[in-house]
């Protein structure tokens, strides 16, 4: 499936859903959204990933990136509805040393 991402963003919070494959375009594209989103004051960054159908090693280091500028204190990453599969390759591993303590996941269900 081809990735597509959209963002909306209210007050403080940026909101991104990514559909497809999170692939290399989809991680680029992220990645671009949330340094921006620190020129612009954002303190929150929503990454819906509900129809996320798999991810590559670019999305995995677009999120070490990202959850890296969070924890420099510029805002903080919020992961919602990701499936299973997604959640447990973010959780696995070296994963979990960036992303346990940076990003708040809320799981599918």
């Amino acid at each position: 499936m081809v990735s597509q991402v959209n963002s909306r963003r209210v007050g403080n919070t940026l909101s991104v859903n990514v559909s497809g494959s999170f692939d290399f375009e989809a991680a680029r594209e992220f990645m671009l959204l949330c340094k921006a989103s620190i020129n612009d004051g954002v303190q929150e960054i929503t990454l819906n990933m509900e129809a996320v159908d798999g991810v590559n090693s670019s999305a995995v280091g677009a999120m070490i990136v990202v959850s890296e500028l969070a924890g420099s204190g510029h805002f903080h990453i919020r992961l919602q509805r990701c499936p299973e599969q997604v959640n447990q390759l973010f959780m696995s591993g070296v994963l979990d040393n960036y992303l346990d303590r940076k990003v708040v996941v809320e799981r599918q269900g």
